[in-house]
């Protein structure tokens, strides 16, 4: 699969477990229409997330950070944190 070579559109209304896993996303190249299949939804709602207009769930968030070589920590149903599954950081 053709990997992504744009940039994500900027993060400044987005949650804070978005903007964790932006930098996963970018590291990984991998396209928005493939994260959005693996999480379910389109790739509209992948840039609305983006955009801060809504939020994934938990599920969702689970699927991306497995495909983006992340891990998400599940502190309560309407909470999670993005940790590093390795000690490098993304893209290295």
């Amino acid at each position: 699969m053709k990997k992504r070579n744009t940039k994500l559109p900027p993060t400044n209304t987005t949650s804070s477990t978005i903007k964790a896993l932006v930098p996963f996303i970018e590291a990984s190249g991998t396209p928005l229409i493939r994260i959005a299949n693996r999480a379910g939804v389109s790739r509209y709602t992948i840039y609305r997330w983006l955009r801060g207009e809504g939020h994934p769930g938990v599920i969702e968030l689970e699927a991306i950070a497995k495909l983006v070589d992340a891990e998400v920590l599940v502190v309560s149903q309407r909470t999670a944190d993005i940790v590093r599954k390795y000690t490098k950081e993304p893209g290295k």
